[in-house]
């Protein structure tokens, strides 16, 4: 899976000049004008979303069904601005990974598992050979609540981790500078904050226990194994050793593992 300038971006403490990633072409002076918000880092709107599961357990039955489900309001909580916007028209595009680890290997748990879903959210399946198969699709905004819901029913023992990333993590930034990505602009999305050209980037947090004392193990090795030492954690969790580049935060990224059993 390809990652776009952002992560790099957003990891980084360097303030980049505004003239250099809006497309209007505005001054930085005009820009703050604008768009007067102390930001932790550069510019980017880092929306968080919520991820639940119900039921929400460490253990499963073969036979058991897990409702997955992203529900939030147009008041979305900006981590980079410590702000709450008005966000209206948002295309939230989840992409979900399920990973069956074992035995040193892993398999798309998605291949696993009967799936439940409304057409209405554009759903598809896509698949690979370095990552799980993914579920992606789009969110409804409705009455000013946004909504992407499924369910799986577990078929197969094992133990299985989530991981999740969101379109705007895998855009190219030129590109929708270039106007090629209209959804994400000023015509397609309000954004209360009135800030010029808003650049996007969402989060999914997980809402339950993540047990990652317990999966230490999947995690770990999806870390070294499928994503390259890429992997860490926001709030310095006492896993053994994450890997050496720090650009995918667990905690942003619906990591959570689960066990089915017969």
């Amino acid at each position: 899976m390809m990652y776009s300038i952002k992560n790099l971006c957003y990891s980084c403490l360097v303030i980049l000049t505004i003239s250099s990633c809006l497309s209007s072409g505005i001054s930085r002076e005009e820009y703050f004008e604008q768009c007067p918000y102390e930001t932790k880092s550069v510019f980017i709107f880092q929306l968080q979303a919520p991820l639940e599961i119900y039921p929400q357990k460490k253990t499963y039955q073969v036979g058991d069904t897990i409702t997955w489900r992203l529900a939030l309001t147009d008041s979305i909580f900006d981590y980079n601005r410590d702000l709450t916007f008005e966000i209206r028209d948002f295309p939230f595009q989840p992409f979900f990974h399920l990973y069956r680890v074992e035995d040193s290997n892993w398999t798309s748990g998605f291949l696993d598992v009967g799936i439940i879903i409304d057409s209405v959210y554009q759903y598809r399946f896509v698949g690979g050979s370095s990552f799980a198969t993914s579920l992606r699709g789009t969110s409804t905004y409705i009455d000013g609540n946004y909504l992407f819901e499924f369910k799986t029913i577990l078929n197969r023992p094992g133990r299985y981790i989530n991981y999740m990333v969101d379109n705007t993590w895998t855009l190219s930034d030129d590109d929708i500078m270039a106007g090629l990505h209209p959804e994400y602009s000023e015509e397609s999305v309000f954004n209360s904050s009135g800030c010029p050209d808003p650049d996007y980037a969402v989060s999914y947090l997980y809402q339950g226990d993540p047990y990652y004392d317990d999966f230490q193990d999947e995690i770990l090795f999806l870390d070294k194994e499928v994503y390259s030492d890429s992997w860490y954690s926001r709030d310095n969790l006492d896993i053994d050793k994450w890997g050496n580049r720090s650009e995918i935060s667990i905690e942003w990224h619906g990591v959570f593992g689960f066990e089915v059993v017969e």
